[in-house]
């Protein structure tokens, strides 16, 4: 299973037949970030519409910043963090749709 699809995945991390080999710590600190996806998706829906974008992109930056601390080339780092920004923006509207139900509330402030 390519690297990338570690993001898409709950709980268990399966890194198999990608090119990088994953140390123990490198493979706990991907484990960490992706469980804290939900977390980072619920903050940010609660964030202003007009700053969601903002907390969007830190989120992005953080997650690069840590794919490239551990090593990873640049074009794998990115397809990883596209995965886990794709997995946060579903998230992040699941989350809403749970509380807020089908219409926005008027005021997340």
């Amino acid at each position: 299973m390519p690297l990338f699809d570690v993001a898409l995945l709950s709980g268990t991390v399966f890194c198999g037949e990608s090119r990088m080999t994953l140390i123990m710590a490198e493979d706990e600190v991907l484990s960490v970030a992706i469980a804290g996806v939900p977390k980072v998706a619920e903050f940010i829906a609660r964030v202003p519409m007009q700053d969601r974008s903002r907390a969007f992109n830190a989120a992005e930056k953080s997650y690069l910043e840590t794919a490239n601390t551990l090593g990873y080339h640049a074009a794998e780092a990115q397809q990883w963090v596209s995965a886990v920004m794709s997995r946060l923006r579903l998230d992040e509207s699941d989350y809403k749709l749970r509380m807020f139900g089908s219409s926005p509330p008027r005021s997340l402030s």
